[in-house]
């Protein structure tokens, strides 16, 4: 009777002991994987990296691409007379008197054995100085090839005097949702840091990278992970880890990583020539929110609105305050949006695009060029103290600039707009955010150039109570809503 008992436990206590081993496993992995998994963690983590940086904390750069992608602009409620407006503008910062400090910042990881590396180009911007770490534990000071802002990627490189091991690329094209990923990075400093995870989902975008498609996964990554391998099971890397969504600054499953097939054209070219070749219009462009649509003529809806038109080409049949409505066809809800279509067209060539102006549709041809990666560092010269006699409106103080003007203050100079001077507290300009030192580029759609121009635009919009001004800060420029008192 006994051993008939055992015989019907024995295979039960055995499932349960599978189960529960099964129940400490990776979601989405299977037991038999563990040993692929491992073999290949043995052959990836001699080709990933750590990468130290050293930025001057008071650093700053920006790409020509990203300036379009603009933000609300501080507010203020302070008075100035001129002079203290004058000294408010930026002044030329000393860089070199700076501390600077060595952060973990990122990842990477080897693609040719002669020591060039990929990794984000958030991980390497701005950095004064950068040491690669291999998983020796060597280190190695590294240089910049390339790198471009738009795709978040950029290559590395590091001269040793033996060949390094290296990893290449599958295709992320076959990545199905479910399928078991490893990630390799150096999270918060610690190198050779892998976790593993399944594929959540394909063709994410994000704000951050507008051109090209994320995997989303659950592999853990944190701070330091980005720029680090994204692999299958085979070894090969499928993606580069880029960013995690995160309310509360930790990882909550929810990771990214620039898909594999996407991001190899824009490292062979980084490779090749040091910069990426992209479509550009030669303009800026900004979203069109609710509240500046209420200040532009038929209050459009959808699109984004032109905010630096070229002075000369064929594309300076643009205006300022003009709204692109559609590219090809296809709709533009955002500059992401301009961007991810633009991106591919690396080759002079007319597109149509559907606008709105004045209120009224219609199709232009407007010429993309190709235009390289570039990224420009923020200099701002100190203005000189030279005396004026602004005008005083809505709730500002206002000069026109002139050339002298705009030699002062370190502009072009071709610079057109008013300069304000001052803001009155708890005035409509105050509470929208300006400040002395901005300039008025444009009221709704019409250029700003004279006192007389700004005065006009202001007495016809007192009836709506509320103007559309295209504001310039530091060579960015925004729309802003600005209600008349």
């Amino acid at each position: 009777m006994m051993g008939k008992m055992m015989k019907l436990v024995l295979p039960i206590i055995a499932a349960l002991i599978c189960a529960i081993q099964f129940t400490f496993l990776p979601s989405g992995v299977h037991a038999a994987d563990t040993v692929v998994s491992q073999s290949v963690i043995a052959q990836a983590l001699p080709a990933t990296v750590a990468i130290y940086t050293e930025k001057n904390t008071h650093a700053k750069s920006l790409s020509k691409e990203k300036v379009a992608e603009t933000r609300s602009l501080p507010k203020t409620t302070e008075a100035w007379t001129e002079e203290q407006a004058r000294a408010l503008l930026p002044k030329q910062r000393d860089m070199s008197a700076s501390r600077p400090d060595e952060i973990p910042l990122g990842s990477g990881f080897i693609i040719r054995p002669d020591g060039f590396i990929v990794t984000n180009h958030h991980v390497v911007a701005g950095s004064s100085s950068m040491t690669v770490k291999l998983s020796d534990g060597k280190a190695y000071p590294a240089e910049i090839i390339g790198s471009d802002p738009l795709a978040d990627l950029a290559v590395i490189r590091i001269n040793v005097p033996h060949q390094l091991p290296t990893l290449s690329f599958g295709d992320s094209d076959n990545l199905t949702l479910g399928q078991p990923i490893l990630a390799i990075g150096s999270p918060f400093g610690f190198a050779g840091t892998v976790t593993g995870g399944v594929v959540s989902a394909l063709g994410r975008r994000t704000e951050d990278n507008a051109v090209l498609d994320l995997i989303q996964h659950q592999a853990p990554i944190n701070v330091g992970s980005s720029g680090g391998a994204l692999i299958d099971y085979q070894g090969r890397v499928v993606g580069i880890n880029s960013a995690i969504f995160s309310p509360l600054g930790g990882n909550i499953g929810i990771s990214f990583a620039i898909a594999g097939n996407q991001a190899q054209p824009v490292i062979e070219q980084l490779l090749r020539q040091g910069y990426t070749v992209r479509g550009g219009l030669d303009v800026e462009t900004q979203p069109l929110s609710q509240e500046i649509s209420t200040g532009l003529p038929g209050s459009p809806k959808d699109g984004i609105i032109v905010i630096r038109s070229p002075e000369q080409g064929h594309n300076r049949i643009l205006d300022v305050g003009d709204i692109l409505v559609s590219c090809n066809g296809q709709r533009i809800a955002s500059n992401n949006d301009l961007a991810r279509l633009l991106y591919p067209l690396t080759t002079k060539a007319e597109i149509p695009f559907e606008m709105i102006r004045d209120g009224q549709r219609r199709t232009v041809s407007l010429l993309v060029t190709p235009q390289r990666s570039v990224t420009v560092p923020i200099a701002v010269k100190e203005p000189a103290s030279d005396k004026a006699v602004g005008h005083a409106t809505a709730g500002m103080t206002i000069l026109p600039i002139d050339q002298g003007l705009s030699r002062s203050l370190g502009l072009p100079q071709n610079q057109k707009g008013m300069l304000i001077l001052a803001v009155q507290p708890e005035s409509g300009a105050a509470l929208a955010g300006l400040r002395p030192g901005d300039i008025v580029i444009a009221a709704g759609t019409k250029a700003v150039v004279t006192a007389d121009d700004f005065h006009e635009a202001v007495s016809k919009a007192r009836g709506l109570r509320q103007i559309s001004l295209l504001i310039q800060r530091n060579g960015d420029r925004n729309y802003l809503k600005v209600e008349i008192f």
